[in-house]
């Protein structure tokens, strides 16, 4: 359940892929005597130091113990000279900061330091089994969507390089503002994943989203942030995510709340039928309406949605968690926000289902 890849030294120095990343090829088939030599210098120490390939190799404590995550890209660390002749000839393997694969890993840490302390109690009553429960399978799901943001910087990244290779023409301005959308889906994205972390403390350990000092962040370009991150996710089911007014509304807010609308819009893809758009629209009262075309709930089930593990009873086919809209509902509260679900009168039936618009208004605080 390692972030990045680590190194074993005590089963003779192997490897375990993280949670993020696999070992890339390279280091799985060239590791010899020098990478040895490397990882028998930094051990004992603690912090960043470069392979002889050009990787980057991290040491920071867990629970009284060294730990090394290794075959990292880190800017400004990484050797990017030798690292650009190994991703010619293997795969791309994405970069991040310092102080990102530093907080990553801090909330790891402080995450498994938490699990291992109710997993080693012995509880005997019911109310303290549950959390317990509840805490591994929030750490679970929520590691598998971290997953599948990975993916997406991956496949990004991946278009980012396809479409700078076709350029032909000359010049400063040739193509800028494609790879420039390009590479901010990137940054976007991997700026989510810490966004994630940041929900796994929110729901273990409230007081500790709490301890950190709010923002004031404009609303209206969290959603053209959100939006913008899932455009790839979006074109893969010929959706797209419209955004209609435009507000200029500012709120008081902690880090978690970037969260909010990736996750209403996330579940609106999840459930959306192929060729259906989404439709936000921002009203001049500061409410704001999602809009989609999804599996239409019974009534009596859609009081229930916003509760941790709840699903409607028509999408079992779909791969869910029950988490999405209880942890909105959650970060909504915490920023003084009413949100409420709503079935519009169109429906349709698809494949034998019935298919309704399914609406998420949010409500700011006047």
């Amino acid at each position: 359940m390692n972030p990045f890849p680590i190194l074993l030294i005590s089963h003779d120095y192997s490897f375990e892929n993280g949670v993020f990343f696999e070992i890339p090829k390279f280091c799985k088939t060239n590791f010899n005597h020098k990478c040895k030599a490397h990882y028998d210098e930094i051990q004992n120490n603690q912090g960043f130091k470069v392979c002889p390939y050009g990787f980057t190799s991290y040491v920071y404590d867990t629970n009284g113990a060294k730990t090394i995550s290794t075959c990292l890209n880190v800017k400004g660390i990484s050797d990017s000279k030798q690292l650009n002749k190994i991703e010619k000839s293997t795969e791309n393997y994405p970069q991040f900061s310092k102080i990102q694969i530093e907080n990553i890993t801090r909330n790891y840490v402080l995450l498994l330091g938490s699990y291992l302390v109710e997993k080693n109690k012995n509880i005997e009553n019911n109310d303290k089994i549950k959390k317990a429960v509840f805490q591994h399978n929030v750490i679970t799901v929520t590691l598998h969507e971290l997953r599948k943001l990975n993916q997406q910087i991956k496949l990004q990244s991946e278009v980012l390089q396809s479409e700078v290779a076709k350029i032909t023409c000359k010049g400063e301005q040739c193509k800028k503002y494609d790879y420039v959308d390009r590479a901010f889906n990137i940054f976007s994205t991997s700026q989510l994943i810490s966004t994630r972390l940041n929900a796994y403390d929110f729901i273990v350990n409230p007081s500790l989203t709490e301890a950190h000092k709010k923002k004031t962040v404009v609303v209206f370009k969290k959603f053209q942030k959100a939006i913008h991150c899932l455009k790839l996710s979006a074109e893969q089911k010929q959706i797209k995510i419209e955004l209609h007014g435009s507000s200029v509304y500012e709120l008081s807010s902690f880090k978690i709340f970037e969260l909010l609308p990736f996750m209403l819009f996330e579940n609106a893809l999840k459930y959306s039928p192929v060729n259906n758009d989404i439709v936000c629209v921002f009203f001049r009262d500061h409410t704001i309406e999602i809009r989609n075309l999804g599996p239409k709930p019974s009534e009596k089930n859609i009081n229930v949605l916003f509760d941790q593990g709840k699903r409607s009873d028509v999408v079992s086919k779909i791969e869910g968690s029950g988490l999405g809209l209880y942890l909105s509902k959650l970060i909504c509260e915490k920023h003084e926000i009413n949100i409420s679900l709503s079935i519009g009168e169109n429906i349709q039936l698809i494949d034998g289902v019935e298919y309704a618009d399914f609406i998420v208004t949010l409500k700011l605080k006047t």
